[in-house]
């Protein structure tokens, strides 16, 4: 174990994180460059001034710019610094967090990943499987089988300054930047030129952005690498379409061209070496990129389907089997599948490479074209329940037949839901009142018809207000029929249009994918959570649907290319590892998955808990007396003592503006509320010891209450909110039985997650914020013979980034705080969400890599360092989420260096023993036992009962040949070329169990690791998750740091509840949009960063989950 200094105290250079100590050295120079005295004897003295107000910092845990930020000049003074220093301090840590989110960090390259080879695990107990991959079989020749690749640009001039017209007569304004084509105009434009160059539609790929593929051989025009202007659709001017070929080396000499013939058994099976193999990987990947063309064009084009990225969605039906599809809303429930070409470990022959496609069906939510009438009336009629079909045909004629009177359906309730992202908000919407199609984005609904929506109209003859109806029959000669129905705001803000003038888009243009609104996201789960046979079954029919004549799978697509799609699926054989043993109290060995009514704290709080209640249920006392009861008994039983409770209070302040007021003035309603709390709890709530139990309703508002509720207690600077809360959500009555009745059967389920909110033991209230390393926490259980590598000098940090936090990035990085590997320090930032290109202008992609990581990996370290008597870690386990294969190399080589930085900032001589791990859920590769007999026993490493479904809990039934937990599979279906395995670490309960993808990026190897080492130190990890009672299906430091940045994400959220939906598009063609844009981001991570140094008063303890 690498240990501390043994000097007086740390060396300078070990206190602080990089950038705050350069921000300390660059303050003092600067006050000594304008140092009016004695400047000779100041510059003398300068190293010691220096060194002093480092140690001065350290001390009190000031070790970072996120620290800094919330000092008062109070606080600097307390801690006996110079006053003069507090404001240059204070200007240039200002300084560097908004040049650090401006500027993209790149740090300077010294160490380069170094990945293991791929090798295989060696358990004894083996399982045989079939998994959802289908290999390729290529009967290409070079002949007819050879493409190249061409690129395609679509250059707009731009344009000249333009007059505009003023009170004060013409002025010159400044042109926008043109918009360049959109994705259908670009599709029509090529397809268009090629026809006219006599091109076969089967000797051309495009892929609708600036790829071109065309056969090698085929006569081709001229002047076919150069510029050509293609006339596309009426009102529009022709399409500028450039070409020249797609080069595959540095000196841009040579045309890329590919050979899918390459891609054969004999071809792939000769590769040797692990340059070889990343040699052939590389250029099989531009072949497969190319055959992913092939399937999204072919179904596009030939099926009707639509493709979103490597999605093919069937609105027509016929693919699966199915329901009703009508979904709230108006929307519905369209059934796809997920094709992703994969190059594969071939287990026949040693280092061998092979071609599979990785096949599953999937759920969107659709869309279909229709008038805004429709949508509308679709909306009313699903409000008022009964029939939907029949209502939806009144409200259409009542809608249509309104004419300029205001429809009482239309209610305050009902606009709110159809100025919703529910309702009609942000939906993209076409109009050709113009003569021509253009089209929009809903941006908002009126809440005027439109013979009332005024607003002002200016010709050269008059001036005058005029209403959005009279407008439209002056300027467009349309006659409404409707002027009585609301308009839509489209495009932006203030730009009215006339309802029945507006038409949905469908297809495409509105599919909602992924994560979906809670609205619709039931519906699809009920629909795509199935036993693994049905979707085996499922899965194999996808090959071989039709619709009529239609062919709807991807095998006619691959045919074409000369590539036969196998018809069964790929059999491979796994292994099946030992169930770790986990303890509780007296060393109980625990039953895995459902130990919830028995466990007993292994480490419990050494002291009574003092608590309060907090009730938003309508409820009487003597039912929360009883609550409060039976909580107390239930928490002893699981060996924690709880105090009598403190005070039981229905927050007064909240319960009168809840459900009916601002987001801001429901936070200082709850702030009045946890003052009075505050001072309900005496002097427990200064020793951050105290718990409060709050019990919610499952209603609409619960969400607000709880974002401004952690945020106000968990990032607030004062100390009057330092302790711990817990929410419970209480079911509405049924069945004759109360909410907190049905709430307290969810009791030994709540005292599984609550002892990692607690000290494990009782801190006087002048420690409030002294330490570094925080309160160790308590714990439920701990590992009875863990892996070697989980050791005490060993640290295993959990890393993620999540976006869309109220327009910004939120980075969260956690790092266990002793040997028992099941209590968290933490650590977060902000930062921008997107990449700045050369010119400083954002690109359309999210900033994966963690910008701050160095910082906060430096932090961690000295908080472990803190925590267990002055040494560091010899051992880090980095387990990284949220990372696909294409961003290995850019994203982990940056953070290994930020790591190493971070290693150089505690000590020049320390280098610990680094191993990098990749956990991937985003896929598609699912298993089934090859045996069809049910599962209905346990199995070698398999428990009796499985675990919730979710995130991170996987999908599974129990009696319906679900893999067993534990299951590893590696051999034949891993990616080539570095160590990676696939783990089904929990059982689930329904569906189809999901594995997580594991990448081992990076080990040292000093430590000599080898397949089956990582495996089970994974699967053990797997089971030390403190939120539940059971085995997660990804290592608990990755979902601890998926769970703090979703914290992060809350307490953006609580605080900029209107979003920043500019974050997540293109750039804008106007400098002043994007230099608004760049100042929300800055402002939102600065206030996140300085709140967010307010949780290190719960560092070491699991307050996230």
């Amino acid at each position: 174990m690498a240990s501390a200094s043994t000097s007086s105290g740390p060396k300078a250079d070990s206190l602080l994180t990089p950038r705050f100590d350069s921000a300390i050295d660059g303050a003092i120079q600067t006050f000594a460059d304008s140092y009016e005295g004695d400047k000779d004897k100041f510059k003398t003295n300068l190293p010691r001034t220096i060194a002093w107000t480092k140690k001065r910092l350290h001390d009190h845990g000031i070790v970072s710019e996120a620290k800094f930020a919330p000092l008062a000049a109070e606080d600097w003074k307390q801690m006996e610094l110079p006053q003069v220093l507090f404001p240059l301090v204070q200007r240039i840590v200002s300084d560097t967090i908004s040049s650090s989110q401006s500027s993209m960090p790149s740090p300077k390259v010294e160490r380069d990943l170094h990945r293991p080879p791929l090798t295989f695990g060696t358990a004894r107990h083996t399982i045989k499987l079939v998994t959802n991959h289908f290999l390729l079989e290529f009967t290409a020749t070079p002949e007819n089988g050879t493409w190249l690749a061409w690129q395609v640009e679509f250059p707009i001039e731009e344009p000249a300054s333009q007059p505009r017209s003023s009170r004060g007569g013409a002025s010159w304004s400044r042109p926008r930047a043109p918009r360049g084509a959109g994705k259908a105009v670009r599709k029509e434009g090529v397809a268009r030129f090629l026809e006219k160059a006599d091109l076969r539609p089967e000797d051309w790929l495009f892929d609708g952005g600036h790829r071109l593929y065309t056969r090698q051989g085929i006569q081709l025009p001229r002047n076919f690498a150069s510029k050509h202007d293609v006339p596309i659709t009426t009102g529009r001017p022709p399409l500028v379409v450039a070409l020249q070929p797609a080069t595959d080396n540095e000196q841009g000499t040579t045309q890329q061209s590919i050979d899918l013939s390459s891609l054969t058994k004999q071809s792939l099976s000769k590769v040797t070496g692990s340059r070889a193999i990343a040699g052939a990987m590389e250029g099989a990947r531009e072949a497969l990129r190319l055959l992913q063309v092939a399937i999204r064009c072919h179904a596009i084009d030939e099926q009707g389907s639509i493709a979103k990225g490597r999605r093919i969605v069937c609105p027509q039906g016929g693919l699966v089997d199915g329901e009703e599809t009508a979904l709230r809303h108006g929307r519905q429930l369209w059934m796809g599948f997920l094709a992703n070409l994969e190059l594969i470990d071939d287990d026949r022959v040693l280092g061998g490479i092979r071609c599979s496609l990785s096949l599953n069906y999937s759920a969107s939510v659709g869309l279909p074209q229709m008038p805004a009438i429709d949508l509308v009336a679709h909306i009313i009629a699903e409000d008022h329940g009964g029939d939907r079909h029949a209502n939806f045909n009144w409200y259409k004629n009542r809608l249509e037949r309104t004419w300029d009177k205001w429809p009482n359906e239309l209610n305050s309730k009902m606009l709110q839901t159809l100025n919703s992202e529910a309702g009609l908000r942000k939906l993209k919407v076409m109009c050709d009142y113009f003569g021509y199609e253009r089209r929009y984005a809903v941006v908002g609904v009126g809440t005027e018809s439109a013979n009332k929506q005024m607003f002002w109209y200016e010709t050269e003859t008059e001036k005058r207000n005029i209403s959005v109806a009279e407008y439209f029959k002056i300027r467009w000669k349309k006659e409404l029929c409707c002027p009585g129905l609301p308009c839509l705001e489209l495009g932006k803000r203030g730009n009215f249009v006339p309802i029945e003038l507006i038409t949905v888009l469908g297809g495409e243009h509105n599919l909602m994918v992924g994560k979906l609104r809670p609205e619709y996201q039931g519906d699809v789960s009920r629909k795509t959570t199935v036993a693994p046979e049905q979707r085996r079954k499922a899965i194999e029919g996808i090959i071989a649907a039709r619709q009529g004549s239609k062919e709807l799978g991807p095998r006619k697509a691959l045919l074409s290319k000369g590539v036969v799609l196998q018809q069964s699926m790929l059999k491979i054989q796994g292994h099946i590892l030992p169930e770790p043993v986990l303890v509780c109290a007296n060393a109980k060995r625990l039953t895995l998955n459902g130990y919830a009514n028995n466990v007993q704290a292994v480490a419990p709080p050494n002291y009574r808990v003092p608590w309060g209640l907090w009730s938003f249920i309508d409820s009487k006392e003597q039912e929360l007396d009883s609550f409060s009861e039976k909580f107390r008994t239930c928490a002893h039983d699981h060996k924690l003592d709880f105090d009598e409770r403190r005070f039981v209070q229905w927050p007064r302040c909240t319960w009168e503006v809840m459900g009916r007021c601002s987001a801001q003035e429901l936070k200082e309603a709850l702030e009045k509320d946890l003052l009075n709390a505050h001072a309900s709890f005496g002097e427990a709530s200064e020793s951050a010891s105290a718990l409060l139990l709050v019990l919610l309703p499952n209603g609409s508002w619960k969400d607000d209450i709880y974002k401004s509720l952690k945020m106000l207690t968990e990032t607030s600077k004062t100390r009057f909110f330092s302790f711990a809360t817990q929410c419970v959500i209480a079911p509405p009555p049924k069945n004759g039985s109360s909410s907190i009745q049905l709430a307290e059967r969810k009791l030994n389920n709540l005292l599984v997650k609550i002892p990692g909110k607690l000290r494990l033991n009782q801190a006087a209230s002048e420690a409030w914020d002294g330490e570094l390393a925080g309160a160790q926490a308590a714990h439920n259980v701990q590992l009875q013979d863990p892996h070697w590598l989980l050791q005490p000098a060993t640290v295993v940090f959990g890393a993620d980034v999540t976006h869309n936090a109220a327009g910004v990035s939120v980075a969260g990085v956690v790092a266990t705080r002793g040997s028992d590997f099941a209590t968290y320090l933490h650590s977060l930032r902000a930062q921008s969400p997107f990449v700045l290109g050369a010119d400083k202008k954002r690109v359309r992609k999210s900033e994966e890599r963690i910008l701050h990581l160095a910082d906060m990996a430096f932090e961690l370290l000295q908080a472990w360092r803190e925590a267990n008597g002055g040494e560091l870690p010899n051992t880090v386990l980095y387990y990284r989420d949220g990372v696909s294969d294409g961003q290995f190399q850019p994203v982990l080589t940056m953070e290994l260096n930020a790591l190493a930085k971070a290693f150089r900032s505690c000590s020049e001589a320390y280098d610990p023993r680094l191993v990098i791990i990749v956990g991937q859920k985003r896929h598609q590769t699912r298993f089934f036992q090859e045996e069809q007999q049910s599962n209905t026993s346990s199995g070698y490493g398999s428990s009796a009962s499985g675990g919730k479904s979710g995130k991170g809990k996987n999908k599974g039934d129990s009696g319906a040949r679900n893999v067993p937990a534990g299951t590893v599979a590696g051999r034949g279906i891993a990616q080539p070329g570095h160590l990676n395995f696939f783990l089904v670490s929990a059982k689930g309960i329904k569906g189809t169990s999901i594995p997580c993808h594991y990448h081992v990026l990076h080990a040292d190897e000093r430590l000599k690791l080898s397949a089956d080492d990582l495996e089970q130190v994974t699967y053990q990890l797997c089971h030390l998750y403190s939120r539940a009672d059971k085995t997660v299906g990804y290592a608990a430091p990755a979902y601890y740091a998926d769970h703090l940045c979703e914290r992060g994400k809350l307490y953006l959220e609580a605080q900029f509840p209107d979003g920043l939906e500019l974050a997540s598009t293109q750039p804008s063609s106007e400098d002043s949009d994007e230099q608004r844009l760049r100042e929300q981001v800055e402002e939102r991570v600065s206030w996140f960063n300085a709140q967010a140094s307010s949780t290190l008063r719960f560092q070491g303890r699991n307050f996230f989950c």
